[in-house]
């Protein structure tokens, strides 16, 4: 399909029912993919951009006439909150499977989550993986409640924060974030293994923040009562301590190559034999 150029940007305008759908440019000849947008494997391993549409309807307006407030005469007990319906990336983790067995060892975030083939590095306890390319804290804070309930997973492994870093957020607003996370973890009494940020070839701009937010991160995992372990791999990812080491990573620079799995799985496969799960 051929995209049409307006002002300064190249566009085309499709009409897609509901569902999910993969995408690809050619630019002078040569297929490629925005690195800015989420992806996702093919079944040949190639990988491409991917797009969700949800047609969910429009709330129901509120009537004028209607009180912003209920009375206060009015009990609390007898409002029953309104559980908003998952949308976006939140709901690009839910259509992952349908129904898992429960009390597995479940992998869960990014895009380091969903192209890594756990099911490969750890044979022995089949895991399960849930990440979606893109997804930043604040996806994975929304969709939290309900992959407990519907997992209710033995332990999990969580990649998350380096998307946030990338637009803009800060890593304080990351470790918010991983906070209360956190605390839903805690409130089901589900161990959580953090593996800390990476810095890649293409975000060796971002040190500082990367840097600051595994600072964040790892004290908040390192109470014992957190129920948390975070895995420090920053230093293994670098050369000499100062630049990323690009044999770990794919030409884009920013996904991890089959290098970068092994030593993710290495780091992983020590903290779940020192919480006795492998």
């Amino acid at each position: 399909m051929k995209m049409i150029k307006n002002d300064s940007k190249w566009v085309l305008s499709l009409y897609l029912q509901e569902g999910s759908y993969q995408y690809k440019f050619i630019v002078d000849g040569k297929w490629c993919y925005d690195i800015l947008k989420p992806t996702q494997k093919d079944p040949l391993g190639n990988i491409n951009n991917v797009l969700l549409v949800s047609n969910e309807p429009n709330p129901k307006p509120q009537s004028k006439s209607q009180p912003q407030n209920p009375p206060k005469s009015q009990s609390k007990s007898t409002k029953k909150p309104i559980e908003e319906p998952l949308s976006g990336r939140s709901l690009e983790f839910d259509i992952i499977h349908n129904n898992p067995p429960k009390d597995s060892i479940v992998f869960f975030g990014d895009s380091d989550i969903a192209y890594w083939d756990v099911q490969h590095y750890f044979p022995e306890c089949s895991p399960l993986s849930c990440g979606v390319p893109g997804a930043t804290t604040n996806h994975i804070l929304r969709y939290t409640p309900f992959f407990l309930t519907k997992y209710q997973p033995k332990v999990v492994v969580l990649i998350g924060g380096e998307n946030d870093l990338g637009h803009g957020v800060t890593p304080k607003k990351v470790a918010h974030n991983f906070e209360k996370i956190l605390s839903l973890f805690q409130a089901h009494h589900v161990p959580l293994i953090y593996v800390s940020t990476k810095l890649e070839p293409n975000t060796r701009h971002l040190q500082q923040q990367y840097e600051e937010t595994n600072s964040l991160i790892s004290a908040l995992c390192s109470s014992s009562e957190s129920g948390a372990l975070f895995v420090d791999c920053y230093a293994d990812f670098l050369i000499a301590g100062v630049k990323p080491n690009r044999h770990y990573f794919e030409s884009d620079g920013i996904h991890l190559s089959p290098k970068g799995y092994q030593l993710f799985t290495l780091k992983v496969r020590e903290a779940l034999k020192s919480l006795s799960f492998l």
